[in-house]
């Protein structure tokens, strides 16, 4: 994997002993939360409240909350 950042980012060989460990970690796992995002593609973020309408599980809680407040 890293020889791959070094080729798409055109990084020398050695970039991570710059870098430090503690940031090459933090780096990647941002890295990877960007990948699994574009993956995902329209699925909300597990911080956002964002198509919470459209969401069956929502909805069935919705309807829950409601009946036992005898709305």
């Amino acid at each position: 994997m890293i020889g791959a950042l070094c080729e798409h980012y055109h990084w020398p060989p050695d970039f991570w002993r710059q870098m430090g460990w503690r940031e090459l970690r933090a780096w990647l796992r941002e890295l990877n939360r960007s990948a699994r995002r574009r993956r995902e593609g329209s699925r909300t973020h597990p911080d956002s409240w964002a198509g919470k309408e459209g969401d069956p599980f929502w909805a069935q809680v919705a309807a829950k909350h409601r009946q036992m407040r005898g709305w």
